[in-house]
């Protein structure tokens, strides 16, 4: 969502090289989106692989880091838009 909402927000402001380049935006929004699953994904297996030492630190950070960056992003875009 977070991506989706920039890339419109990109549209919006007339961003000259978004608009230039819709296509490869959307390509590598949609990379960056599903790398970070993948790896989220990934860090929490390899933490939770041990069942006799649950929950892993590993898998903890992953999943609180899968959280909060998305929500920073937005954050921190919309203070971006309402400070212009």
């Amino acid at each position: 969502m977070t991506a989706a909402w920039l890339l419109r927000l990109a549209g919006r402001r007339s961003i000259s090289l978004y608009v230039q380049h819709q296509e490869w935006a959307t390509i590598i929004a949609t990379i960056v989106v599903l790398a970070t699953s993948v790896g989220a994904a990934f860090f929490t297996y390899i933490g939770m692989s041990n069942p006799s030492h649950l929950p892993d630190t590993l898998s903890v950070l992953t999943a609180l880091g899968a959280l909060l960056i998305p929500i920073g992003i937005t954050y921190f875009s919309r203070l971006f838009v309402t400070s212009r």
